[in-house]
């Protein structure tokens, strides 16, 4: 009988996570004899249609994947044993699975802080190193870079639509990866349902209860019997768990009827409440949230109990949000999951990773790519321009030594020859930073209505070095095109 394999990747394994041309190419690098340093440059071509920023994350990943991979024997003899490497022991690749044996990370590294505000054509993620290193580990890279950064996009979206009211990470079970939850905090949430996230990282986290909880409290009641019956079971459901959790408390109360819920609710809130206990507040994830919302908070300030919020979940995105909010809908707190955690508008975003200067002991070679539609800029630093109230005003991307008055430097280096020199600040700093930028972020970039692109220029520096590589090329000088 065959058992089953776990699938989890770990750190005997992380290195393993690519895609198989970049072992080739490392093989052919090596066999070779290639000596110069490549630099590439990770970035999004092409904001989403309704995208006017993105929210850098998942760097602290890409670090440590870097500080931490490595290539085990299994994993060579696996290789060992493809065709592209046969006779590998004596003949042609020897030298190279023993150079991945004694693998380490040496490059330098440079990327934009966690939480930054980032637009198009903006180098994220800087790396420059031998071509192996450099190039072995794009996929990894940008796996872990792409997912978390489309995540804490679109929450950051959902959240500045909250309007102050926080928002609660509810995506787990249907988001593309379990880390969802930890961009979805970098994107202002605060606080997950995740506990492998919350533990890991130090975050709040949240949870009320599920409806199963309700229906397994009578296992003889058919649920679509009438509410009264429903009101029952419901009613103790709500007292099992005020006991068990006298100050942390949230009722789901949609699971028959909403109002009866609400009644039930009430009930045994007063019944806490002489034991000198308070209900946190009762859920509702179904219905036109607008309106139960204001009839359940009806309910509970005629009782007394102001202080009981309401929470609401169920299908919500920053679009239904924006539409209680500007409503006045007496609501404390949104429960947002598979929209979020799917980034199910935009659940993808145009990022790569491209070659874009090669260097060795005599020269530096600008490379751009000049494919139609995809056209790559040679190595640039970005740069930001704020205006007088402090608010974004504009991007440039310049050359490295370029001097531009007033301009803001966005690359901070992060690795020395594979060495962490970096600070990594926690996932609360880091979250705290993104809401900081968003502050800065004129309120035209954050409509839901439509996109607006902000202006990200080329300095007179790239802008000319750039003309000239394509002036090259048309004249015939291929050296100048990248990959």
């Amino acid at each position: 009988m065959r058992m089953p394999k776990s699938g989890f990747v770990n750190e005997e394994n992380m290195a393993e996570v690519t895609d198989w041309y970049e072992v080739t190419m490392g093989g052919a690098y090596f066999t070779n004899s290639y000596k110069d340093r490549l630099n590439f440059e990770l970035f999004v071509r092409k904001l989403p249609e309704r995208r006017s920023y993105l929210v850098s994350a998942g760097l602290e990943q890409a670090i440590y994947y870097l500080q931490n991979m490595k290539f085990s024997e299994d994993y060579i003899s696996w290789m060992k044993a493809q065709p592209e490497f046969e006779n590998s022991d004596d003949g042609y690749f020897k030298g190279f699975f023993d150079y991945l044996r004694n693998f380490r990370f040496g490059a330098d590294v440079w990327a934009v802080r966690e939480g930054s505000i980032v637009f198009q054509n903006e180098p994220i993620l800087r790396v420059t190193g031998t071509a192996i290193e450099a190039q072995y580990i794009e996929t990894y890279v940008l796996n872990t870079l792409h997912i978390q950064t489309t995540i804490a996009s679109k929450a950051s979206k959902i959240v500045d639509a909250a309007k102050g009211i926080p928002v609660v990470d509810f995506g787990l079970r249907r988001a593309h990866d379990i880390l969802a939850s930890r961009a979805a905090y970098i994107g202002g949430c605060a606080a997950t349902s995740n506990v492998f996230v919350a533990k890991t990282f130090g975050i709040p986290k949240s949870g009320t209860m599920a409806h199963s909880f309700i229906l397994a409290s009578d296992p003889e009641l058919d649920a679509f019997r009438n509410y009264i019956l429903a009101s029952n079971s419901e009613l103790e459901a709500f007292r099992n768990y005020g006991r068990t959790y006298p100050d942390h408390s949230v009722f789901l109360i949609d699971t028959y009827d909403i109002i009866e819920g609400a009644k039930n609710a009430i009930v045994v809130a007063k019944e806490m409440e002489k034991e000198g206990h308070r209900l946190k507040a009762v859920r509702v994830d179904s219905g036109d949230l607008l309106q139960m919302g204001r009839k359940v908070r009806g309910m509970l300030d005629k009782a007394g109990l102001n202080y009981v919020g309401i929470f609401v979940s169920g299908d919500l995105d920053e679009y239904k949000i924006d539409y209680l909010v500007k409503n006045n809908a007496p609501i404390t707190g949104f429960g947002v999951g598979t929209k979020m955690d799917s980034s199910e508008d935009a659940p993808t975003i145009n990022m790569i990773y491209k070659l874009d200067e090669i260097m060795n002991s005599r020269q530096r070679i600008p490379k751009i790519k000049l494919s139609k539609d995809k056209l790559t800029l040679p190595k640039r630093m970005p740069l930001r321009i704020y205006d007088r109230n402090g608010l974004f005003e504009k991007d440039i991307l310049a050359l490295d030594d370029e001097k531009i008055e007033g301009a803001h430097p966005l690359l901070v280096k992060i690795m020395e020859k594979g060495e962490l020199i970096y600070d990594i600040p926690s996932l609360d700093e880091i979250r705290k930073y993104h809401l900081g930028q968003v502050s800065k972020l004129p309120e035209k970039y954050k409509s839901l209505e439509n996109s607006v692109e902000y202006p990200v220029e080329l300095s007179p520096g790239l802008e000319a070095l750039t003309e000239k590589l394509i002036e090259e090329y048309k004249n015939g000088n291929n050296t100048n095109k990248g990959g």
